[in-house]
């Protein structure tokens, strides 16, 4: 069979002293899809607040241009991935955390969580949470808290 170099969009590319998994075979393949492979390229991210609804039944030019953006951010970005050095350990280690009412205007609890496999960041999320601290509070807040853990989790 040999080795794998190719797959679920992955990109893997297997030497002798380490292990290299990136997308840039995928992205390229969607810059061409949608005729943006001579756009330029930007190697710097959006602002997080923007937002990009993959179910938009009215889109604006704002969305459109954001999506742009995001094109051209995965043009500048397609050599970025994952580096493995033979001998690393691969543990795959998550780590969760929320506050409470950390956010000062309406209490809301905001949660994160991060999972690295081997020494590289391999996921990231933070949420502000619908649930506000006063509500919170209470016999079952332990069992709430691990909902909140593994819904941010997944």
């Amino acid at each position: 069979m040999g080795k794998l170099n190719y797959f679920l969009g992955l990109q893997i590319k297997q030497l002798t002293n380490e292990i290299f998994i990136n997308q840039a075979k995928y992205y390229k393949e969607l810059l061409h899809r949608f005729e943006m492979d001579s756009s330029k390229e930007s190697a710097t991210s959006m602002s997080s607040e923007t937002y990009v609804d993959k179910d938009e039944t009215d889109p604006k030019e704002s969305d459109l241009r954001a999506v742009k953006y995001i094109m051209k951010y995965l043009k500048g970005t397609t050599n970025i991935g994952l580096w493995y050095p033979k001998g690393s350990i691969c543990n795959l280690v998550g780590y969760a955390n929320f506050d409470y009412a950390g956010c000062k205007t309406d209490q809301k609890i905001t949660s994160d969580t991060c999972h690295i496999l081997g020494n590289a960041l391999v996921s990231w999320f933070c949420k502000k949470q619908t649930i506000d601290v006063y509500k919170f509070y209470g016999s079952s807040n332990s069992y709430v808290t691990m909902d909140f853990i593994s819904d941010a989790s997944l």
